[in-house]
């Protein structure tokens, strides 16, 4: 038996897609467990703490918490793209001012859209009196590729946005915005779809089974560039 060297090109290719495979496999692998430690976070934190401002931080994703105060009404923010069974629509956000006067969004839920998409869809008046409301914690990632326009003025009050960017958003309101969005608790009789989950796309599984599918792939490019470098001679 004999060992010889494919051409070079050969070669090359494999040194390119052999890192490549890996760096999927690993990807996916890390994705996995970071959808897990969200679903574990998630599960852990139903003891509801109250949550008084700044001082309660830091509190740990997806925790359950009691606040007190009003809310900011004249703000109203439509976040876009947000999708429930299939249809397109919009998480309604509003400002909620802290009894220390802190103020923080509070993510009311899920409304559709509709054809228009600058027709905005209703819901009941929020008024500004003195309320308690439960619910999760959730701190939006700042790691995003934005096309187009951020802030879509609908109305004076009324405001399309493509993502959560809290520096952007304090600048329409003109006050400082906690780094964090209160996800409200279901309630009866309300046109918002509270339907939270930490997971809605791909649960840890899949990743885990992409992350072996990458990994047998960069085996299976090894073992034919191998079978390729061994010639056995004729006798």
């Amino acid at each position: 038996m004999q060992i010889s060297w494919p051409n070079r090109w050969l070669t090359v290719l494999v040194i390119i897609l052999l890192p490549i495979l890996l760096s999927l496999s690993y990807w996916q692998w890390q994705r996995g467990l970071y959808k897990q430690s969200m679903l574990d976070a998630f599960a852990v934190s139903q003891t509801t703490i109250s949550f008084t401002g700044s001082q309660s931080l830091p509190v740990v994703p997806y925790q359950s918490i009691r606040i007190q105060g009003h809310f900011k009404p004249e703000y109203q923010f439509f976040l876009d793209n947000q999708m429930h069974n299939g249809r397109a629509g919009f998480y309604v956000l509003i400002p909620f001012e802290l009894e220390n006067k802190e103020w923080m969004l509070v993510n009311l839920g899920w409304l559709p859209r509709h054809q228009q998409r600058i027709q905005l869809p209703t819901f009941p008046a929020v008024n500004s009196a003195t309320v308690t409301l439960t619910g999760r914690t959730y701190f939006p990632s700042q790691n995003y590729l934005l096309l187009g326009t951020h802030l879509e003025e609908v109305q004076p009050d009324k405001i399309i946005i493509q993502t959560l960017d809290f520096e952007r958003l304090q600048t329409f309101s003109h006050h400082d915005l906690l780094p964090m969005v209160m996800l409200q608790d279901p309630e009866a009789n309300i046109p918002f779809v509270r339907d939270w989950q930490p997971v809605k796309t791909l649960p840890p599984a899949k990743h885990y089974g992409y992350a072996l599918q990458w990994l047998l792939l960069a085996i299976t490019l090894v073992i034919l560039y191998i079978i390729l470098c061994i010639r056995k001679d004729k006798i």
